[in-house]
């Protein structure tokens, strides 16, 4: 499978357009759409993985109250795995249990929702899963967002890790709405499972969120759970990036010819080096997630 993936990579990465820099937004999508496909070669020992669908531009709303606080989280976050069964949950109730006397931790006395865009809206409970009734895979899999906006890896960490965690966590969210009632304050008897794998291309991190109370109010209770693995260098990316060198001359506005653009030719042979299978062996642990029986 190793040549399988190489080739996925050099695919996306090289082969896929003629121009002389294949820019993030671009090779980011098509490298897990080419991973994706290779996963689904597995299909033979899983047969479940055939019950699984793909949607573009997914969009899911899920609300909720932190304290006085309305929460929304809401939008079109990249391709959903949809899938005709839930995940199981990954720890059962004596872990769950367990939570209830676990610490959150405290930013005060700053605000834990400094970081997160003001919108005004008219309709303060939105909930919607983004499958519509008779939907043949209703359940959220996993979700793969893309570094569509920030071209610099050095905020992947900071934007694209809590964008996957916010949107596993709303995918489960506005199912449990839907199954429960959007004003159900409850314990769940059966903890609902999302993940969410964000990438730029190079670089993937894994979320896996569980759903295990609608008691978002306050710190009280059973909690809620997330599984966080970070920064997977899949491979040493030595191909042409779209980035710029700017000499501003001590001038107010930067004349154009003192941009230079850091464009090199693509070398097939040296644009993917140190192919890491493990992190692959993850990425496919999370597809296959939930089709091992």
């Amino acid at each position: 499978m190793t040549d399988q993936v190489h080739h996925a990579i050099k695919k996306s990465r090289h082969y896929d357009t003629m121009e002389k820099v294949i820019r993030m937004p671009r090779y980011s999508r098509n490298v897990v759409q080419s991973l994706i496909t290779v996963c689904s070669s597995v299909a033979d020992k899983y047969p479940k993985i055939l019950q699984r669908s793909e949607t573009d531009k997914h969009y899911v709303a899920a609300s909720w109250r932190r304290g006085n606080d309305p929460i929304q989280v809401r939008g079109h976050a990249g391709t959903m795995l949809s899938s005709a069964y839930p995940i199981a949950p990954l720890v059962g109730s004596e872990v769950i249990e367990e939570t209830r006397t676990h610490q959150l931790p405290t930013f005060h006395p700053i605000s834990p929702l400094i970081d997160l865009l003001r919108y005004s809206v008219y309709k303060e409970s939105h909930n919607f899963p983004g499958f519509f009734e008779g939907c043949a895979h209703p359940h959220a899999h996993t979700l793969y967002i893309f570094d569509d906006h920030l071209w610099t890896r050095k905020r992947i960490s900071k934007g694209l890790h809590s964008k996957a965690i916010m949107f596993a966590f709303g995918n489960a969210l506005s199912r449990a709405r839907l199954q429960y009632g959007v004003d159900a304050d409850i314990d769940l008897e059966t903890p609902i499972v999302s993940q969410g794998v964000a990438t730029d291309g190079a670089s993937f991190s894994f979320a896996v969120v569980q759903l295990n109370t609608l008691r978002l109010a306050s710190d009280d209770g059973i909690k809620n759970m997330v599984w966080l693995d970070a920064d997977n260098l899949l491979y040493d990316d030595q191909y042409p990036q779209d980035i710029k060198i700017v000499k501003s001359n001590k001038r107010k506005k930067t004349r154009k010819w003192y941009i230079k653009k850091m464009i090199t030719k693509r070398d097939p042979e040296v644009g993917c080096q140190e192919l890491n299978m493990d992190i692959f062996r993850k990425f496919l642990a999370l597809y296959v997630h939930g089709a091992e029986h």
